[in-house]
């Protein structure tokens, strides 16, 4: 839980703006190959076990996070707003590889300079008319991942290919996780180039018409000929997996990170985070029940009735923050998001 927060917030004031949703993306692209990783070790031939699989979870976290946390060095802005900015200057030159960063630096420093005059936020200036819309954007964007039918498709994703004719659980385990690894490797690649609005889009779409046809599928699954539920049921789980983990498994995250000012970016992204895992511990109570109650094809049309509500959702209130600085960003909502012509981009030097 911690990293989950921390992580995504550190990348987001480190990267440049030009990369910030590459550098973002790749967290959740961590995680979908430690799940991966996971279903390797998991297989029979290793015969591991749950105790030492777990045990051999253990080890990245003792190793590299912790090792890595004594080079990593704070951020720019942590270090301006520390009253540091000769210290915040020598570390903008170590990760842009250049000396001339007088700009960007000076941008953060009168953003934070701004932000010093603002209160400590408290959890009652999270719902002040100033932050209202950042909150529902970051905590709505949390949620609706969660609720969007992941844990459904996971779930069922075994009995589906076992359907199908596929009686190995692992390797169709492990075909889902490389499907999910290669799908966000996409997301890296486009999110700074089509935007987070257009992948999302696109993602939900896909999700909508994926859990569409798995409610068809397990409607009408003791009716139709073997061939077609096969191609129904597994391509749409696939097509599931990719479209998920093209735009609405990674970009939640990654929007989270922007969209909070300096003075309340900690606490309110704690928020967040408490509200997307609340939201996964809701889900995983009431999934049984759920299948249980209104079957399957029920389930996964709820989904896709949440899926088409996420998709109205960021049409409505998620803006587009490709290209803009965390400053510009902060500007944008401070001034109701008035259009983007109140967040005049001003590119910073190229590296010679």
């Amino acid at each position: 839980g911690l990293v989950s927060l921390t992580a995504p917030v550190y990348l987001a004031e480190i990267a440049p703006t030009r990369l910030r949703g590459v550098l973002g993306s790749m967290n959740q692209l961590a995680v979908v190959i430690g799940i991966l990783l996971a279903y390797v070790l998991g297989l029979r031939a290793f015969e591991l076990g749950w105790r030492n699989l777990a045990l051999v979870g253990v080890l990245p976290s003792a190793t590299l996070l912790l090792s890595g946390l004594l080079w990593l060095p704070e951020t720019p802005r942590w270090l301006c707003a520390a009253n540091r900015p000769e210290a915040a200057r020598e570390v903008l030159r170590k990760l842009r590889g250049t000396p001339n960063v007088h700009v960007e630096l000076a941008h953060i420093q009168k953003a934070v300079s701004a932000s010093a005059d603002e209160p400590k936020a408290t959890i009652a200036d999270l719902l002040a008319p100033g932050m209202r819309t950042q909150m529902c954007i970051g905590c709505g964007m949390l949620m609706l991942q969660q609720f969007s039918g992941i844990n459904a498709v996971v779930f069922y994703s075994a009995d589906i290919l076992k359907d199908a004719g596929i009686d190995d659980a692992e390797m169709g385990a492990l075909g889902v996780g490389l499907v999910q690894v290669l799908a966000t490797v996409v997301c890296c690649q486009l999110i700074d180039r089509s935007g987070r609005r257009t992948l999302i889009f696109v993602s939900t779409a896909g999700m909508a018409a994926s859990t569409s046809l798995l409610a068809v599928y397990f409607h009408f699954k003791e009716d139709i000929s073997s061939r077609l539920a096969t191609l129904l049921s597994v391509g749409s789980l696939m097509a599931y997996m990719v479209t998920f983990s093209l735009g609405l498994g990674a970009i939640p995250w990654v929007l989270m990170s922007e969209i909070f000012p300096a003075h309340a970016r900690g606490l309110a992204s704690s928020v967040a985070t408490l509200a997307s895992w609340s939201s996964s511990f809701v889900v995983t109570q009431v999934f049984k029940g759920l299948m249980e109650t209104i079957t399957p094809a029920g389930v996964f049309l709820c989904c896709t009735m949440e899926i088409i509500f996420t998709f109205v959702f960021v049409m409505k209130f998620v803006p587009e923050t490709k290209g803009l600085t965390l400053e510009q960003i902060e500007v944008y909502f401070k001034t109701s998001g008035r259009g983007k012509q109140n967040c005049v981009i001003t590119p910073f030097p190229a590296r010679p």
